[in-house]
């Protein structure tokens, strides 16, 4: 699929190129209920784009624009640059210093889910202060010379201006040299735009349970990617690892309790239709999934899966929805005062080899 097929953009004909394949081949493996669930995707387009600083020091800088970002005027936009960490610097700056340039954010690493609000929302909040364009860090720790892209959301009311990813190593490099004085200008030039919608859909395929064959759980991955690579990492090796965990199951003879729902889902990177296609096809019959196991986290060797229980909230005297503030248990402050003892030591332990025989 990586190799022949490529790129999987919502609306472009790889993805539905994919579609069609992934189907036809549950097909020839013999799994059940094998179908197309129908969505209507957004249709993204980049088109060229490129970034250049042109003062101080003439110099191209790697870029990729944001998707569903729009575009700079034809001919692109040039702009003196605003260099700030986060929101509170940008704030600090106000109206009249930002009206009319291209804001940087050139963030500390906070790690992925909090530096990556800067790529959702930042450039709605450089245009409330009448920004022309943004450009954002790229949301990964490091890079070598690489831009990252991803979505952008685009606050209701606000102008939307021109976003798109610079590399970690050239977001640092604005920030000392506007640091040491420097007044930056650069030349931002996108042809990105939106022409519509498309038709797309969720790939389904099951293996009917043995004794609750109406009760499911639903295996998954996003079956879309961005159009600067092959998807293999996000997400079609994840697709793949939830689609053969069907396979093996027919393979080996073994048939689950309740139903294994495969569900490829179309558009998760520029905007959820898949996901909210599926819902929709529920009707609010949600008693009917014990699970949903959703993968997106690569081609690491799987080491386990992580669970979120939330409870739900109560609700106070005016019926706004609160949430208590949870006492850690006797049992959880032991196990906190074992990992302190445990990190002191740590040091003096020897470490895992990897073998089977030490892990935990």
């Amino acid at each position: 699929m990586t190799t022949r097929i490529g790129h999987r953009l919502s609306g472009s004909p790889g993805l539905e190129q994919a579609i069609a394949w992934a189907s036809a081949e549950m097909r020839a493996e013999g799994l059940e209920g094998v179908r197309l669930q129908p969505a209507k995707v957004p249709r993204w387009m980049r088109g060229r784009e490129s970034l250049r600083l042109v003062a101080p020091v003439e110099r191209e800088l790697p870029m990729l624009g944001l998707g569903m970002s729009v575009g700079t005027p034809a001919g692109g936009l040039t702009a003196p640059l605003v260099v700030v960490r986060d929101e509170k610097e940008l704030q600090a700056l106000g109206r009249e210093k930002v009206q009319g340039k291209i804001v940087v954010y050139a963030a500390d690493w906070e790690g992925y889910n909090r530096t990556v609000r800067f790529r959702s929302s930042g450039a709605s909040e450089a245009a409330k202060l009448g920004a022309v364009a943004a450009l954002v860090r790229s949301a990964t720790e490091r890079s070598i010379a690489s831009p990252h892209t991803g979505s952008l959301t685009y606050a209701e009311g606000v102008a939307k201006i021109p976003a798109a990813a610079i590399t970690v190593e050239d977001a640092m490099w604005l920030r000392r040299m506007a640091s040491a004085g420097e007044t930056l200008t650069a030349t931002l030039a996108m042809e990105a735009r939106l022409e519509g919608e498309a038709d797309s859909a969720n790939v389904i395929a099951e293996l009917r349970g043995s004794e609750k064959p109406d009760e499911v759980v639903v295996v998954s991955g996003h079956f879309d990617s961005w159009d600067v690579g092959e998807g293999a990492h996000d997400d079609a090796c994840s697709c793949m690892a939830a689609w053969q965990s069907l396979v093996l199951l027919k393979d080996m003879g073994l048939r689950p309790r309740r139903t294994l729902r495969l569900v490829l889902f179309t558009n998760e990177e520029n905007g959820i239709a898949g996901g909210k296609a599926y819902h929709s096809a529920l009707a609010g019959d949600f008693k009917s999934h014990a699970a949903a196991i959703e993968m997106d986290g690569g081609c690491e060797r799987p080491a386990g899966f992580g669970i979120t229980v939330r409870k739900p909230a109560s609700r106070d005297r005016r019926g706004e929805s609160r949430r208590r503030p949870r006492r850690p248990t006797h049992a959880a402050r032991a196990r906190s005062r074992r990992s302190a003892r445990s990190r002191s030591t740590r040091s003096s332990r020897p470490t895992c080899s990897g073998r089977p025989s030490c892990w935990p």
